[in-house]
C-alpha cells in the first residue's frame, strides 16, 4: 500500500509538473503574440505601443520610386564637405539608422557606423531632407520601422 502511495505522489508531481509547464509555455506563447502584434486590451499599453519601432517588418518601408530613385535623391542632395575632400576621405561610407514612422516621414536619424564627423553630419543632413516613404507593414497594417542606408562619399 505504501508503494501505491509513493508512485500516486510521483504521478502527481509530474502531473503538476506537466501543468506549470503547460501554462508557462501558454503564457510565453501569449506574450511573444502580443509583443509581434502589439495587441492587448489594456489601453496604457496601446498608448505605449503606438510609439514602437520596429526592426524586423513583414514589408520593409520604401522609398517613393524605390531604390533607384533613393540613390539618385541621395546622389543630387549630397555635398561633400570641404575638410573631408582636403584630408582625401574619399569612397567613405557612412551607414546611417533612421526610423520610418507610420505616416511615412524619416525621424531618430542616428549614425550607425560611423567614418568622419563631418561627413557623419552630411550624411544625417541628407537624410533628414527625405521626403515621406511607404512606411513598412506588419499583418497588413502601418507600422514604425527602422532602415539603415550606406552613404558613400
Amino acid at each position: 500500500m505504501a508503494k501505491k502511495t509513493y508512485q500516486h505522489a510521483d504521478f502527481l508531481k509530474t502531473k503538476k509538473m506537466r501543468t506549470i509547464s503547460l501554462i508557462f509555455a501558454l503564457l510565453l506563447v501569449i506574450t511573444c503574440k502580443a509583443q509581434v502584434t502589439n495587441t492587448s486590451s489594456c489601453d496604457t499599453i496601446k498608448k505605449q505601443n503606438e510609439e514602437v519601432i520596429h526592426n524586423l517588418v513583414e514589408k520593409m518601408p520604401e522609398f517613393p520610386g524605390g531604390k533607384d530613385a533613393l540613390n539618385q535623391f541621395i546622389k543630387e542632395n549630397l555635398r561633400y564637405p570641404e575638410e573631408a575632400a582636403i584630408k582625401k576621405n574619399q569612397g567613405t561610407v557612412v551607414v546611417v539608422q533612421f526610423a520610418v514612422m507610420k505616416d511615412g516621414s524619416v525621424d531618430k536619424v542616428s549614425v550607425y557606423v560611423k567614418a568622419h564627423p563631418e561627413l557623419d553630419e552630411e550624411a544625417v543632413r541628407v537624410v533628414k531632407m527625405m521626403p515621406k516613404w511607404k512606411p513598412g507593414k506588419i499583418n497588413g497594417k502601418e507600422v514604425n520601422s527602422y532602415y539603415i542606408i550606406p552613404v558613400t562619399f
